[in-house]
């Protein structure tokens, strides 16, 4: 009986630690929800900005924005370095049917390197950005696995 006993013990033990590193995973596309600003959450500013970053298996990163009841949007691609704390982003690509302002956002112009620390938090994705002496994060929700 303890053999019947360890081996469900074993098996339930595997099964979660791979349920919760999926949950755990960057792969996927990711909506922007939120900022969390000095220990706060804050519902977006904009509630009509759309903002999804996808996060593929190949290493591959897409990164779009539009907002609602305006024309045009912002798209990019890019190659994907994680350490598991922080990921570097490098810019590859930008859609050629991008808004005309586009490229004046750093996000949007090829060859630009960012490094960012991420952490999970109560099941969404924070990316940390440059905010002076304060703690500035976006906070993600995940919408699909890709």
């Amino acid at each position: 009986m303890n053999f019947y006993l360890s081996a469900l013990f074993f098996f339930l033990l595997i099964f979660l630690n791979k349920e919760v590193q999926a949950t755990l995973s960057l792969t996927g596309s990711w909506s922007y929800v939120a900022i969390r600003y000095n220990g706060q959450i804050i519902k977006k500013p904009n509630p009509d900005l759309n903002i999804v970053y996808t996060f593929l298996n190949d290493n591959k990163t897409k990164l779009y924005w539009d907002r609602k009841d305006e024309a045009g949007f912002c798209e990019r691609q890019g190659d994907l370095q994680d350490n598991g704390h922080y990921f570097e982003d490098t810019v590859t690509w930008t859609n050629p049917e991008n808004r005309f302002d586009c490229h004046q956002d750093p996000d949007m112009q090829v060859g630009k390197k960012s490094k960012n620390p991420y952490v999970f938090r109560d099941g969404y994705l924070e990316i940390k950005v440059l905010a002076g002496d304060h703690d500035f994060w976006y906070v993600w929700e995940k919408i699909s696995t890709e």
